[in-house]
């Protein structure tokens, strides 16, 4: 029997996509990038990947969200 490992990466991809699909909906992405940060997953750009791929394939979907009081300015996003 040959065991081999879950790539650190390929199991970081799996909690994300859990969480996600796991979260109350709708949620903002700073709700979801301050709850993986819990789980100690602060990478950004591959969070955004799991989120891309997840709605690449129907499983979420996003709506852009009016809000002045958002400091940086940056659109911001609920997830469904």
């Amino acid at each position: 029997m040959i065991l081999t490992a879950i790539p650190e990466r390929v199991n970081t991809k799996i909690i994300i996509s859990k969480t996600i699909l796991a979260m109350n909906i709708p949620f903002k992405l700073s709700d979801l990038y301050a709850k993986l940060a819990t789980q100690g997953i602060q990478d950004h750009a591959l969070i955004l990947d799991v989120l891309n791929e997840l709605y690449e394939n129907g499983l979420v979907d996003y709506s852009s969200v009016e809000d002045d009081t958002f400091e940086s300015r940056r659109p911001l996003y609920n997830f469904c």
